[in-house]
């Protein structure tokens, strides 16, 4: 393998462990895709969990979409930092 190729190689793969993975497959796409075809594929956002017992208090458990309950649940879920998995709805 040539050397510019290991270095392209190496970029991809530091994109992808660092969760890049937008702009590594949009690289890929330029680096090898046909002038007549491209694909761009945008990874789901991560979803957002209540990191204080605050978060989950006057109906704020009610912004996590479905994941909680009820308050207590969510309350239950960060004071044991996730041990206690949600019961959703």
């Amino acid at each position: 393998m040539n050397k510019g190729r290991r270095v392209f190689l190496n970029i991809i793969y530091t994109m992808l462990m660092q969760k890049k993975l937008f702009t590594a497959v949009f690289v890929l796409c330029l680096a090898f895709a046909s002038p007549v075809f491209a694909a761009i594929v945008i990874p789901p956002p991560t979803p957002t969990l209540p990191e204080t017992k605050d978060d989950c208090k006057d109906g704020g458990w009610q912004n996590y979409e479905g994941v909680f309950k009820n308050q207590g649940d969510c309350v239950s879920f960060v004071a044991t930092e996730g041990k206690n998995q949600p019961d959703g709805q």
